[in-house]
């Protein structure tokens, strides 16, 4: 930046503004003159802080002096702030938005809609952005990378949401599905759009579904959507790369999805770029949502960075140089993400930063196997570094982040003590906001004393080596970049130490001096400033605000030129000042975005304010009507209706309170509903003592605060230092019956009576130690009562707690299930692999062995007759067969070893189990409302029904009085959530269990196959013992065989080779198999013509006399295998108990040449069937389990989240809703009863004692 090395020290003018630094007497002996002052600024750096006019102190100043200097400054400051300049700060707040266009407006309306309380719990936000870092990965592990050994399914394990089906219509069900999320997405903005321009928004529903949206359109789904998106785009030769049938261009199914296609990426690449720069939650103070960040730039660069690698890799690109487009993109993505810190959290930053790191280096080593050419060592070497180097890499960069931020900070605060230091030494400036940047650039001093002015030159000339030189050192800047400012700033999150705060500005007013025209740092310090408005941290005025700096850095802001982003966080602060302005339940016509969601969310808790009246009407009229001592047995079937209508009341009311803490209606409601709802009389005294204070404060003021002062909105208003103005009306014991008025006017909400327990508590000071109490503290049976009331809650609340532990438990040991699945799965395939590689090696063994015999049988006896040719060839024979034995046989036959896997089966069931799903832990308490006198029930239900009343005419629809509810349909509730309970936890089972249908479902296609090559494949068996026996019958060697046994033998296998080669072609015969000829892809060797070795005449003999001629060598193996038998048959026919040792028969000869083609052919049949046709489907299999696996822990996650944790949470507003019940009867009532009274006193304790 050009401001870098902008100095801090002060400038002349500031100096002549502060005579007090200068001595009388010294200022008149010396001359003090300006050389080549450079004054030519812009206007905007002659602004400065309220309070540059003033004089300034310096060391000569006492603490007194000091402290009138700054009570004169605050003085003055006050009546900058007061109805002198209402009207021209009204002006001033109305540049900003004067100066958007209307889309402008309407866009920044949504968009600050969307992201406004939109807090993301760290449940669901770490998991999401780590699926979402992890997807990077799957480009660096891809199979094509020249990785051997690599199983073509490991890169799905990093982004199982790229599995895309093989049928080309099933993915067009998946294309349907992400142009839906698309459209849906465009849509929902642009209705969302066009409702804020014409000022109206009824639902808040579509901002909901937004949020959401946006959330996974920029995150886990923005690669798969893509990727989906590019399928229909990616033709080769004429045809999809993806799904060689379909033709492009010439047929409807690829024609339609290629126009959806090109409008969905027009679409959804715009929006989720727009959105990842300015979707951004910048609330330093949000302490529940981990996904706050300063800015979008990053997550900007990292969705052009996603953009781009997937277009590369969907495109045929040469690997190596999609590995280098990679690694140098994730380097510099990297080298962003760590330099400027996006994320507030640190663990999560961290998190990404090492997956990041991880990355880079993945992509780095498979561009470095892929450039030297590791496929061709056919080595594990490159695989195995890339395994093992994944832990280690993401412990550098998550540890690398850590070091990061640490030495950056670390760095800042010394260069910024040491500039403290500096200003307060040279200046005396009690602050970096009284100095001023507007200063000369350049000034040179010469200090003469007039009667030596004569001797200057010479002195000048004297001293002309040193002046000449000298050279000026200039500090180094406090921040090397803007973001650096925001980094800085950080620690006020996790302090409450008021000088931290302090602190804070006095870094936001160094870095205007460095950076004076950049639009992030002063929207930056808006924001940190807003989220600690009604803080006074400026030193130079003590009176000003952080809401009112931030306002007019706002100011600054609108006559500057910003950024997109900028411009947006600025509309975001301006959003929330406005909102501060709906004091006394006024409404801001103009503020639609800020509005309109708590129009809707104080409709939605009024209605459920109703509901939740209602239910309890129908509960209590159900005790009313009790005339069995058994009906206690139906009171917690009305329990999950009232606590769903209060627990989303309260929230509403809660949203309310917390959007628009100075609505009096609002909180004057919230009161009744505390009050009779929640039974919580304290808490609605306070709401109620808020509202009274508010309409006092609003009463006493001397000038309208909502159209004349915007500043003074955002001064917190201090319950404690205020509330002996609240009012409330007297109790008298004669009115202990009277509940709320029957008209809707805002003073009569609050005009409840309560109780002397109910006395309105207006202080947070101890009561006496003596034991009495004063009027503006609680009494120990206040405090004693709400100690109980909150153990009854704790006791009852630690059964659904207790059973969410155990269900975190059940869940963990479902994904160790699962993960046992996939890795037996896995395990299973692999040993099936080298089982099928084990087979051929036997089968192979068995016909070598009768190969060795036969040479060995031949070598010896012409070795006797002396023919040494045959002699010589026979015995090559030998050492070829021998050479096989040594060299396979042996070793595989000793290391042979089988592997063994089990599975264990958990299953948790226990007494907390039954008690959570169960009513048995609410009967408990509440068989003692039979004891609840009918007088004191009728009064509860009198005081429902006015309010209900109350609410009715207030305009919110609904039936006063009567619940929605059938009785029949409250029990069959609790039959329902069990049902949905043992569905869910059956679903999970269910989903681990399926891990292995795959596998189960492929062991038998692999039984089958490989019995039938082992069946099949005994031809080749057959082919080398008949072809040996037709020698010994050549030989007729009486000494080893009896006479005819030869023939005989010869004639056996040869009927028998016949009767397999016949059961192999039809399926039929002594077994039932798959014909051979049934398998595709060993069809063509089988049933056509072919050669199956080398056909070239130079090296196979042809020999049209003995019948082995080309036509025979090309012809099917079925067919060869006919012929082999035909001649075997001929040579029997001629040569039986001859003994002719006629070696050279032509139908030897033929049996000899072509055994080698049929034994070569089956040979191959068997390294197709079993190492390619079957791995296919194995792998297939794979992948599914894989995706079931996949499945299974969305399942188990997403029922947790979604189903079990609502369970719970419903369970504990149950609980809660019961504490609630005992506490709205009357204490003449619980007198009536002393085992209810107990069970009230005890907090509890006695519950259960019956048993």
């Amino acid at each position: 930046m050009g401001d870098e090395g902008t100095s801090i020290a002060p400038s002349p003018s500031s100096l002549r503004q502060s005579p007090v630094l200068l001595d009388p007497q010294i200022s008149q002996a010396l001359i003090i003159t300006d050389i080549d002052l450079d004054t030519d600024h812009d206007e905007h750096e002659h602004e400065h802080n309220h309070g540059h006019d003033e004089p300034t102190p310096g060391p000569g100043l006492g603490l007194g002096q000091l402290a009138l200097l700054n009570e004169s400054n605050g003085t003055k400051f006050q009546s900058f702030g007061n109805a002198s300049r209402s009207s021209h700060k009204k002006n001033d707040r109305e540049v900003p938005t004067a100066k958007r266009s209307r889309i402008e407006l309407t866009l920044f309306s949504v968009l600050h809609s969307m992201v406004a309380g939109n807090e993301v719990p760290p449940s669901l936000a770490y998991p999401l952005t780590i699926f979402e870092d992890m997807q990077l990965l799957y480009f660096c592990w891809h199979p094509g990378h020249s990785l051997p050994g690599m199983p073509s399914w490991i890169h799905y394990i990093w982004n199982p949401l790229t599995l895309r089906p093989g049928n080309f219509y099933a993915f067009l069900a998946i294309f349907s599905a992400a142009w839906l999320v698309v459209s849906t997405l465009v849509g929902t903005i642009c209705f969302c759009g066009f409702s804020f321009s014409r000022g109206k928004f009824k639902y808040v529903w579509p901002l909901i579904l937004l949020r959401s949206g946006t959330l996974l359109a920029v995150g886990i789904l923005n690669i798969p959507i893509t990727e989906i998106f590019l399928v229909p785009l990616d033709c080769d030769n004429g045809a999809l790369s993806m799904y060689p049938q379909v033709a492009c261009y010439t047929s409807v199914q690829h024609l339609v999805p290629f126009i959806l296609s090109i409008i969905g990426l027009v679409l959804f690449i715009p929006y989720t770029i727009v959105m990842a720069l300015v979707y951004v939650d910048g609330n330093p103070k949000s302490a529940n949502n981990p996904l706050t960040r300063a800015h979008g730039r990053t997550d900007l660069l990292y969705v052009v960075v996603k953009l781009v690698v997937v277009f590369v890799w969907e495109f045929p690109v040469p690997p190596a140089n999609k590995l280098v487009i990679l690694v140098v993109f994730m380097l510099f993505l990297t080298k962003e993400t760590i330099q400027k810190q996006p994320f507030h959290d640190v663990t999560l930053q961290s998190i990404r930063s090492g997956i990041f790191v991880a990355a880079v280096v993945s992509s780095f080593i498979s561009l470095l196997s892929e450039v030297l050419g590791a496929s061709s060592l056919d080595s594990l070497g490159p695989f195995i570094t890339l395994v093992v180097s994944l832990p280690f890499s993401f412990a550098l960069g998550f540890f690398l982040n850590r070091w990061v931020i640490n030495t950056v900070t670390r760095r800042i605060y010394m260069r910024f003590q040491a500039q403290i230091k500096d200003m307060r030494t040279k200046t005396g400036m009690l602050s970096f906001a009284g100095v001023e940047r507007n200063g000369p650039r350049l000034s040179r001093r010469v200090s003469i004393v007039e009667n030596q002015i004569s001797h200057v030159l010479d002195d000048i000339g004297t001293n002309i080596m040193s002046l000449t030189s000298e050279k000026t050192v200039k500090e180094p800047p406090v921040f090397r970049s803007p973001h650096e400012v925001e980094i800085a700033c950080r620690f006020v999150r996790n302090t409450e130490n008021p000088n931290a705060l302090i602190l804070m500005r006095e870094i936001f007013e160094a870095a205007f001096l460095q950076y004076p025209k950049d639009g992030f740092v002063h929207i930056t310090a808006a924001l940190y400033l807003l989220a600690f408005s009604s803080e006074t941290t400026m030193l130079l005025h003590p009176s000003e605000t952080n809401a009112e700096k931030a306002e007019t850095l706002l100011c600054k802001l609108a006559s500057m030129r910003n950024a997109f982003d900028v411009r947006f966080l600025s509309f975001v602060c301006e959003k929330l000042i406005e909102q501060t302005l709906k004091v006394g339940g006024g409404v801001i016509k103009n503020v639609v975005c800020s509005y309109v969601e708590v129009l809707s969310q104080e409709n939605y808790a009024k209605t459920y304010h109703i509901a939740s009246l209602s239910e309890l009407k129908a509960f209590w009229t159900s005790v009313r009507r009790g005339s069995t001592t058994k009906d206690y047995l139906d009171y917690p079937n009305y329990l999950p209706f009232i606590a769903d209508a209060t627990s989303k009341a309260k929230e509403n009311y809660h949203r309310l309170t917390t959007r628009f803490p100075k609505s009096k209606n609002t909180l004057r409601l919230f009161a009744q509903f505390t009050g009779t709802v929640l039974a919580d009389a304290e808490e609605c005294r306070r709401l109620l003592a808020s509202a009274e204070e508010l309409e006092e404060l609003e009463q006493g003021s001397d000038f309208d605060l909502t159209k004349e002062h915007p500043r003074h909105l955002l001064k917190q208003v201090s319950l404690e230092k205020n509330a002996s103005l609240a009012r409330m009306k007297g109790f008298s014991e004669e009115n202990h019956d009277e509940g709320p008025p029957n008209s809707v006017d805002e003073r009569k909400l609050s005009r409840r009576t309560f109780s002397d327990a109910e006395a309105p508590v207006v202080s947070r000071k101890a009561a006496s130690s003596h034991g009495g109490s004063s009027q503006t503290s609680e009494s120990r049976e206040v405090r004693r009562q709400r100690i109980m009331r909150n153990e009854f809650i704790k006791r009852l609340v630690n059964i659904p707690l207790t059973f969410s532990r155990r269900l975190k438990i059940l869940a963990g040991v479902c994904v160790i299930v699962a993960t046992c699945a996939i890795g037996y799965t896995t395990s299973v395939f692999s040993s099936v692999a080298v089982d099928v590689n084990s087979f051929l090696t036997t089968t192979e063994i068995g016909r070598m062995a009768v190969a060795s015999i036969q040479a060995a049988r031949l070598m010896s006896y012409f070795g006797s007759k002396g023919d040494n040719t045959s002699y010589q060839y026979w015995k090559k024979q030998a050492d070829s067969a021998n050479t096989f034995t040594a060299t396979v046989s042996l070793p595989y036959l000793i290391d042979r070893s089988s592997l063994q896997t089990g599975m264990v089966d958990v299953v948790t069931y226990d007494k907390i189990t039954k008690d959570a799903l169960s009513t048995q832990p609410y009967s408990k308490s509440m068989n003692q409302y039979q004891a609840i006198p009918k007088k004191a029930l009728d009064d509860i239900l009198l005081q429902i029904d006015e309010q209900l009343e109350l609410l009715v005419q207030d305009g919110v629809e609904g039936k006063a009085g009567s619940s929605t509810i059938q009785d029949g349909a409250r029990g069959g509730h609790r039959i329902t959530e069990s049902l949905n309970v043992i569905a869910s936890l059956f679903l999970i089972g269910a989903c681990a269990c399926a891990i292995l249908l795959p596998l189960i479902y492929r062991l038998p296609t692999n039984t089958t196959y490989v019995s039938l090559v082992n069946y099949t494949g005994g031809r080749k068996y057959m082919v080398r013992m008949v072809r040996t026996l037709g020698y010994e019958v050549l030989i007729n060697d009486n000494t080893t065989w009896l006479a005819g046994r030869p023939e005989m033998h010869m004639r056996y296998y040869i009927d028998k080779m016949e009767a397999l080669h016949l059961n192999s072609m039809t399926g039929h015969g002594e077994r039932e198999i798959p014909p051979t000829s049934s398998i595709e892809i060993i069809r063509p060797i089988l049933a056509e013509p072919g050669c199956n070795t080398d056909c070239d005449p130079n090296v196979k003999h042809y020999n049209g006399t003995i019948g082995w001629t080309f036509d025979e060598a090309v012809a099917p193996v079925d067919q060869m295998i006919n012929d082999y038998i035909r001649a075997a048959r001929e040579f029997l026919i001629i040569n039986a108990l001859q003994g002719s040792q006629n070696f050279v028969d032509d139908r030897m000869r033929f049996m000899e040449e072509i055994q080698v083609d049929i034994v070569a052919a089956l040979l191959k049949v068997d390294e197709l069937v079993l190492n390619v046709f079957l791995p296919q489907g194995n792998n297939n299999a794979m992948s599914a389990s894989i995706a079931l696996f996949v499945l299974t822990v969305i399942s188990i996650t997403g029922l947790y989240t979604f189903n079990f944790r609502g369970l719970i949470e419903r369970r504990v507003q149950q609980m809660e809703i019961v504490v609630c019940l005992l506490h709205m009867v009357p204490q003449a009532a619980l007198n009536a009863s002393p085992k209810l009274t107990r069970l009230i006193q005890t907090g509890g304790a006695t519950l259960g004692e019956d048993e």
